[in-house]
C-alpha cells in the first residue's frame, strides 16, 4: 500500500522531505509532533547541534550499538559525528576509546571529547588497535561512509564484537566482510540512521547533559558565520582545524 505524503502543495505536487526541505531556511513547515521546546538557556548556535550531528553520533553509542560500562570503542572519522560518538562513548564509561582519522588536527581535537589514544588511519588500523589493547574493540563506529572504512572497522573488533556503520556510504557501494568472521567470532555489523532514537526524547536529554556540563557543543562550534559566508562555510569545513561550522541565517 502506497503512503500518503506528509505535505502537499494545493495543486498536489508532493513536497519531499529530509534534505530536500528546511535546509537553509529561515522557515520550515513541521509537525506538532516532531518539535522539541529547548531550555531557554541552550543557545541556537548549539542548540542547532542536537537534532543532527549529536542525536546521530551519541545515539548511536546508546540506542544503536548500546555499548556496556568499561567496553573499548574505536571511532573511524572524526569529524563531528565521529566527535559526538566519541563523547558518547565516554559518556557511557568506555574504558579506552581510540580515535582513528587521517588529519592529525582531528585527532588531536579527538581527545577533547574523550579519546584516550588516536591512530592515523593511514595506518594499518586493526594491528596498531592491538598494539594498543592486546585485542581489538569491543565496539567500532565508523563515520565516513565508505566501504573501506566500513571493512576496517569490522577487521577491528575483537569476537563477538559489533560494528556500527554510521556514516552514509553512497548508493551502489557494497561492503566485502569475512563471513567465518560471523560465525566462528561471532562478530556483528550494524547501521545506525540518526542515532537510531526517538528524537524528541533523546534532543531533551542531551540537551539537561549539555546544561550540565556532561556533555560538550561549545567546543564543537569552530565559528559562527552569516549566511552569506555559506560557501566560505563549507571550504572551512574540509580542513581539520573545524569541527562544525554553524551558519546564522538571520544575519
Amino acid at each position: 500500500m502506497r503512503r500518503r505524503p506528509a505535505f502537499t502543495l494545493p495543486d498536489g505536487t508532493v513536497v519531499d522531505r529530509l534534505g530536500s526541505v528546511g535546509a537553509f531556511s529561515k522557515h520550515i513547515l513541521m509537525r506538532e509532533n516532531t518539535l522539541v521546546k529547548m531550555p531557554d538557556e541552550v543557545g541556537l548556535h548549539v542548540g542547532c547541534l542536537l537534532s543532527c550531528c549529536i542525536i546521530t553520533g551519541v545515539g548511536a553509542v546508546f540506542r544503536g550499538a548500546q555499548i556496556r560500562p568499561g567496553s573499548t570503542v574505536a571511532v573511524i572519522g572524526c569529524g563531528g559525528v565521529g566527535s559526538a560518538i566519541i563523547q558518547g562513548a565516554r559518556l557511557a564509561g568506555a574504558s579506552a576509546i581510540i580515535a582513528v582519522d587521517l588529519d592529525d588536527a582531528r585527532l588531536e581535537a579527538s581527545r577533547t571529547y574523550g579519546a584516550t589514544h588516536v591512530v592515523n588511519g593511514a595506518a594499518d588500523v586493526p594491528a596498531a588497535i592491538r598494539e594498543i589493547l592486546g585485542d581489538g574493540v569491543d565496539y567500532a563506529f565508523e563515520a565516513v561512509g565508505s566501504a573501506r572504512t566500513a571493512q576496517t572497522a569490522f577487521a577491528a573488533l575483537r569476537a563477538t564484537g559489533t560494528a556500527t556503520l554510521v556514516g552514509i556510504a553512497p548508493d551502489g557501494t557494497d561492503l566485502q566482510i569475512p563471513a567465518a568472521d560471523f560465525f566462528f567470532g561471532e562478530k556483528k555489523l550494524i547501521g545506525s540512521y540518526m542515532g537510531s532514537g526517538q528524537a524528541r526524547e533523546d534532543i531533551a536529554q542531551f540537551a539537561r547533559l549539555y546544561l550540565q556540563g556532561r556533555l560538550q557543543l561549545d567546543e564543537m562550534v569552530t565559528k559562527v558565520i552569516p549566511f552569506s559566508e555559506i560557501n566560505e562555510g563549507f571550504e572551512a569545513m574540509k580542513s581539520g582545524d573545524v569541527t562544525r561550522i554553524v551558519a546564522d541565517l538571520t544575519a
